[in-house]
């Protein structure tokens, strides 16, 4: 079986409460990043319409670290892209289905384990025929401990962490990955927007994320939804 078939299960229940029990939430998304393991868990709320679509009035994420020596927290939640089209390689449970991307921040040496966001009416629709897949994104370790956006002078002299996704050291120096100059511009600029959700026909979160990159395929990140 591809490993594209091998999903978790996001149970969506009108009568699921907010996050006031770790059993509200269900794993969507699993990977290491800084030699840390971490999963993240959704508690999904909203209601029913006519028992074969789920109105989502709220998303809750939790993110547990479970080994390493570098804590993951929750930055941000970016956005949903919905496409009409789900991918060759992904069977689905019933035909006619939707491809939901869940866009979410993180961020190392973080202890934000929580963040939710609030939809409008009808904003994201789901049915039992779409999946869902989480892409994850990594902003830079806060500036108080890379100095990431200060002179290379004092990021040399403070630094506490030289985040190795954005930042390299080479000897006394630490300097930033040219290469992530754009990343980072881009994906400051997709924060300071806000969360959206967006359709194919439109300038799409999907379009976007791709300017910034997904390089690693194979993650434990897609869904099935399951209405109750």
């Amino acid at each position: 079986m591809a490993h594209e078939n091998l999903r978790f299960n996001l149970h969506l229940s009108e009568n699921k409460s907010p996050s006031t029990t770790p059993l509200s939430f269900g794993p969507i998304y699993s990977d290491t990043k800084y030699g840390s393991h971490y999963g993240l868990f959704a508690n999904v709320q909203g209601r029913k319409l006519g028992g074969t679509a789920f109105e989502v009035s709220k998303i809750e994420l939790f993110l547990q670290n479970y080994t390493g020596s570098v804590t993951i927290g929750i930055s941000h939640i970016l956005g949903i892209h919905v496409s009409e089209a789900i991918p060759a390689d992904y069977k689905t449970r019933k035909e006619g289905g939707r491809f939901v991307q869940l866009f979410v921040c993180l961020q190392g040496l973080s202890t934000a384990f929580g963040k939710s966001v609030t939809l409008s009416e009808n904003e994201l629709v789901l049915t039992e025929a779409n999946l869902l897949e989480v892409i994850i994104v990594f902003e830079p370790v806060a500036n108080q401990f890379s100095m990431i956006d200060e002179p290379i002078e004092k990021r040399n002299a403070s630094a506490l962490f030289a985040d190795p996704e954005y930042l390299e050291r080479d000897g006394e120096d630490i300097f930033e990955i040219p290469a992530k100059a754009d990343f980072r511009a881009q994906l400051n600029d997709l924060i300071q927007r806000g969360f959206r959700v967006t359709t194919d026909g439109e300038q799409s979160l999907q379009k976007e994320y791709k300017m910034i990159g997904d390089d690693k395929f194979c993650r434990m990140k897609v869904s099935n939804i399951i209405i109750q």
